[in-house]
């Protein structure tokens, strides 16, 4: 395990979860993406790019559980650099059949591309606020989601957000929409990007959900 290379990718995730929280704090993130969190994430993308042309994915292997967590976490942000975000989500798919990291990283990065790009999600894990609270993005094939869940680890997602759903959606009716984390004029697309969790429910799911991080998918 290159231990260098670990502190660099926790210490991005550092930053970037601090910088969340003093703009979440300030009221900053909105309905909008912030220049300063695009400019993070713009430059976390970078380096996280140099890193892949030297040593390849960061993986178990190279970097060990937190620090391919804190890749897959720049790569799921990176949503200024399109084309890279799904250069990280094809080394992520062969990784994970490999075993170097958990094959819900794919499904969560996976469902994110295929949202902005205005398609079906195939796993369901990107949620937005429906007439009820929250609910799925539109899924590609409904009745296969329920089969391929447990070969991700997404049932113990899924059952937590089950758990919380009655509060996370009280919470969400009061929310502003959640294009917030995300640039209104998404590259994917010339349209504006879908609206995923408003920020504050984001909280909710994250707060609830990192405990399992170690065994299971965190959709930060």
């Amino acid at each position: 395990m290159d231990e260098s290379l670990v502190k660099a990718l926790l210490d991005m995730e550092a930053r970037d979860q601090a910088l969340r929280a003093e703009l979440t704090a300030s009221g900053g993130i909105d309905v909008r993406y912030h220049p300063r969190l695009e400019e993070l994430h713009r430059a976390h993308a970078s380096r996280l790019r140099q890193m892949i042309a030297v040593f390849g994915w960061p993986g178990f292997t190279l970097v060990g559980e937190k620090g391919a967590q804190a890749a897959w976490r720049i790569a799921l942000h990176s949503i200024s650099e399109p084309a890279f975000m799904r250069q990280c989500r094809d080394l992520i798919d062969i990784a994970s059949h490999a075993g170097d990291v958990p094959r819900w990283q794919f499904a969560i990065i996976d469902d994110r591309i295929r949202v902005y790009e205005g398609k079906p999600q195939r796993y369901g894990t990107q949620l937005r606020n429906g007439p009820d609270g929250l609910e799925p993005h539109p899924l590609e094939n409904e009745s296969r989601v329920n089969s391929i869940k447990p070969s991700c680890k997404l049932d113990m997602i899924w059952s937590t957000l089950s758990f919380k759903a009655e509060k996370i959606s009280r919470a969400s009716r009061i929310c502003r929409p959640r294009c917030a984390i995300f640039s209104v004029t998404c590259p994917y697309s010339s349209r504006s990007p879908p609206p995923l969790v408003s920020p504050p429910c984001a909280m909710v799911i994250r707060s609830k959900l990192r405990l399992m991080c170690s065994s299971g998918p965190s959709a930060t």
